[in-house]
């Protein structure tokens, strides 16, 4: 699990299949195609469910409204920072999967 610092206050997130899963419901993309049919609002969703579906796994309070996470992420490239643990984790799926 990884940790990122927003407005003074650590976040919890992880990659999960819970993550995405609900980002592929969502916006209707698989994260395998996500290099060749993602754009950046599909970047923001993926990084702010993560932050969001952990924080509930972990039973923490979680209030940060979509719109704040893209004005925070506008200011200190949020995203950026997460996208690494992303490319990890869809890694491991795409060969536990076989695909």
């Amino acid at each position: 699990m990884e940790t990122i610092e927003i407005n003074g206050r650590d976040y919890k997130y992880k990659f999960s299949n819970a993550v995405l899963s609900a980002f592929e419901k969502q916006c209707g993309i698989r994260l395998a195609d996500f290099e060749t049919k993602g754009n950046v609002e599909h970047l923001l969703i993926v990084c702010f469910k993560a932050l969001q579906i952990t924080a509930k796994i972990e039973g923490e309070e979680f209030t940060m409204k979509y719109e704040e996470f893209v004005n925070f992420d506008a200011k200190f490239d949020l995203c950026q920072k997460m996208w690494g643990g992303l490319s990890e984790d869809s890694k491991k799926l795409s060969t536990s999967n076989g695909d």
